[in-house]
């Protein structure tokens, strides 16, 4: 290596080995600092399972439950359509023995 006289103090490299290793540097540290800015980012998402289908209403199988449930408001809304046909009969007699 030499220096030169400039008032600035510089190395010229006299070795072509040497300039080839500095020519090469550059390259690889933008190189390696591109795989290290790549291997920080964020993961790629997994994929989601399918959700499970539904099952159909019309299947008539296990349905003890579902009529244990189902009677008593059967129940109810037959005795609740009584109810209504009583009072429809009684406020007809009313009107009737009204006028």
């Amino acid at each position: 290596m030499a220096i030169s006289s400039s008032p600035g103090l510089r190395i010229a490299a006299s070795d072509p080995e040497e300039e080839t290793m500095r020519t090469l540097s550059n390259p690889m540290f933008a190189l390696a600092a591109g795989l290290a800015l790549c291997a920080c980012s964020d993961p790629a998402p997994t994929p989601t399972p399918d959700p499970p289908e539904p099952q159909t209403a019309g299947t008539q199988e296990h349905t003890e439950l579902r009529d244990a449930m189902q009677a008593p408001l059967d129940k109810a809304q037959s005795v609740e359509v009584t109810l209504q046909e009583d009072t429809a009969e009684r406020d007809q007699a009313l009107e009737a023995t009204g006028d």
